[in-house]
Formats: structure tokens, sequence, C-alpha cells
């Protein structure tokens, strides 16, 4: 072997082999591969689930669920509204799993984006869009559906009082 002594044939081929392992680590850094997974990282796909209709003053679910990483990767979801009618207060609130609540304070129409992240890359977007209609305008409580009261001349969802004497507003 050229005259090399084995202590030096071993040292070299250890450095070899360290290079390659160092290599291989910095390509899986670059590509974003895993230990688990051969391949570069896919994207996740949102879905945010089928367009709606509520009412004004309801809490609308929005359900994510299906939504799913190729690669298996755990995903965190991430809702938006960036269309809102006039003067809504856009609130959503997480509930987990992929699901979300939505309180619709004003009738129109409402665009709800949802981005997942597998924490590695994000999806392309999907919009579920919510048609919100007006509350029934009312006088009295009898103007309303039964599980609703007259608040503010709107029918609102509403509870009896103890002993039956009348509702009021949740």
């Amino acid at each position: 072997m050229g005259g090399a002594s084995p202590g030096v044939l071993s040292m070299i081929a250890t450095k070899r082999i360290r290079r390659s392992v160092c290599v291989s680590f910095l390509v899986c850094l670059v590509a974003g591969c895993s230990a688990e997974v051969a391949g570069p990282n896919r994207a996740p796909v949102a879905i945010g689930g089928p367009d709606l209709s509520a009412n004004e003053g309801d809490t609308v679910r929005l359900d994510a669920s299906a939504s799913f990483d190729p690669d298996g990767d755990d995903l965190h979801f991430d809702w938006r509204v960036p269309v809102a009618p006039v003067g809504a207060v856009t609130t959503v609130r997480e509930v987990g799993h992929g699901l979300a609540d939505l309180e619709v304070d004003r009738p129109g129409v409402w665009l709800v984006r949802l981005v997942v992240d597998d924490g590695r890359s994000r999806s392309v977007p999907d919009v579920v869009q919510v048609r919100v209609a007006a509350a029934a305008a009312c006088s009295s409580d009898d103007d309303c559906p039964h599980d609703e009261v007259c608040a503010t001349a709107r029918c609102e969802a509403g509870r009896w009082l103890p002993g039956g004497r009348g509702r009021y507003p949740v």
C-alpha cells in the first residue's frame, strides 16, 4: 500500500468517513430531509372545509381536519380573516385538531384564510367563504324563535330565567 503504515491508513479512512457523514448531514439540512423520510420536504396541504352560511351573532365552527402533510409531519393551523363586513370584530379562536370558532357579529360575506405549516414549509392558502344573514328584527320575545330573545330590536340567543319568568340574552 505504497509504504503507508496501518495506523495512517486507518486515520485517512476515518477522515473520509467523517467527511462523508458531514457532507450527508449538510445536504440533509439544506434539502430538508429527516431521518424518517428520504428526499426533500413536501409542502403540507390546507383544506379549510366547505363554504358556510350563518346568522348574525352565531359562532361558526371551521374544520380543517382534512388538511394533511404528505410527509406525515405535525401541522400547525393559522386562521386569518382578511375580509369581513365594515365594523365587524373578527374573533377566531382555535379549538384544536384543526378546528376553530369564528364569531360573526355583522351580516355580509366573510373570507377566512387557512395556512398550515409543518415546521419546515407552509401550504398554499385555502379560503372559506362565510355568508352571514342579518338577525331578525323584533319588538318582543314573541317575534323571535323559541330559543332566542328580543335584545336591542334584534333576535339573539337566549335562556329562560329560573322559574320560567322570561328569557335573557346569552
